[in-house]
């Protein structure tokens, strides 16, 4: 917004608040200059610069200021010697500043006064030629009033539209700040579901390889070379991971839950430590088609299970379950399981896997059976899933 100079912001009020009495002063001045004017011109121009002296203050006293040149106006209309129409000018310009600062039964009141008590000063006085005077005057002070009135609404018009301009400048930056928010918490969640996944896959084959270096004796290198191999691979996996996030690429899974669960797993188990440990998927042979854009987080959900269950809990056994009335997904392992008091809060993965189900619509819960192990439980709505498509 561009704003004025304070020096001239300070002119123009000065000048908005001294062009009434100059008004009046040049309205008297006209007045006393008249041929056949029966009042003394030098009592017209006194009176004039009495009541513009008044409007001067007519900003911070609106009200006394309009009494006073009311009660000023009626004795001059009252009185047997003629002055001028300048009190009723002067009467006029107080209201529309009444108008403009007092609440409106006030500024009422104070304007009917003002119109009735010059209305009445006319039979007061017993001259015919105050009939004139009579008529003028009312219609001045409603004129003025309506023209205050107008103006006050233009300027509560004016404060409102700044303050719901400042209220949708603070919305937008809100929002700003909740969708950075929102991005890094996805970047967070891509990055651990990705990206460090397989760093944590080359790191085990790294780790293996140089176990079996200290083989005392010899070691068998071929297998050292393919687990070094196996860290290359997902070490170029993990930065084209790294790349498509940076440019916002990401492949997304398919839709279709048998490809999903059945990628998932070849994924997992190729990238970690334990391809021995049977991973058997129990579903129907028809299985629902996801909705677009939920493969994403069905496979994240699965991948981060699957990778506890196998890289933590030192599970022997996992069983992949799928149930289709309602669709709910299960990861069950023989490990060692979760205990209650080792269930930790603000475990990342948990967190991560909560907030994808949460987007999915659905829910996500963490059980340890009786006879140990661990069963995590992706429940989504009937909704989030269409008509069954062949295994």
């Amino acid at each position: 917004m561009r704003r004025s100079h304070p020096f001239l912001a300070r002119a123009g009020t000065w000048t908005t608040l001294c062009v009434p009495s100059l008004i009046l002063v040049l309205a008297g001045a006209a007045e006393a200059a008249e041929e056949g004017t029966p009042t003394s011109p030098g009592l017209i121009m006194a009176f004039a610069l009495v009541m513009g002296s008044l409007l001067l203050l007519r900003r911070r006293w609106p009200l006394p200021v309009l009494l006073t040149t009311t009660g000023l106006a009626t004795a001059q209309m009252i009185a047997p010697v003629w002055l001028s129409d300048v009190g009723g000018l002067a009467v006029a310009f107080a209201v529309y500043e009444v108008a403009v600062q007092a609440d409106r039964p006030a500024s009422v009141r104070a304007s009917v006064f003002s119109g009735v008590a010059l209305a009445a000063s006319g039979p007061l006085s017993g001259r015919p030629e105050m009939a004139e005077i009579m008529v003028k005057t009312p219609i001045f002070v409603a004129v003025a009033y309506a023209l205050g009135r107008a103006s006050r609404l233009r300027a509560q018009h004016a404060a409102a539209l700044e303050e719901r301009a400042a209220l949708v400048e603070l919305n937008l930056a809100t929002d700003r700040e909740r969708a950075a928010l929102v991005e890094r918490q996805r970047l967070s969640r891509d990055l651990h579901d990705s990206v460090l996944q397989i760093l944590f896959g080359a790191n085990a084959r790294a780790v293996a390889a140089g176990q079996r270096l200290a083989v005392p004796g010899g070691c068998d290198h071929r297998a050292v070379a393919e687990d070094l191999t196996q860290v290359v691979d997902l070490l170029e996996r993990a930065s084209g991971e790294l790349r498509a996030l940076v440019a916002g690429r990401r492949e997304l899974a398919p839709s279709n839950l048998s490809l999903v669960l059945a990628t998932t797993i070849d994924t997992v188990r190729r990238q970690t430590l334990s391809p021995a440990v049977p991973v058997v998927l129990e579903a129907p042979s028809r299985l629902p088609e996801l909705p677009p854009g939920a493969g994403p987080d069905v496979a994240a959900i699965v991948r981060e299970a699957l990778r506890n269950a196998l890289e933590h809990a030192e599970a022997t056994r996992i069983v992949v379950r799928v149930d289709t009335c309602p669709l709910v997904i299960e990861v069950e392992d023989d490990g060692r399981g979760i205990g209650t008091a080792d269930r930790p809060s603000g475990h990342f993965g948990l967190e991560t896997m909560t907030e994808r189900a949460v987007r999915l619509g659905g829910s996500l819960e963490l059980d340890v059976p009786p006879g140990g192990g661990t069963v995590i439980r992706l429940r989504l709505d009937d909704q989030q899933a269409s008509q069954p498509q062949a295994s």
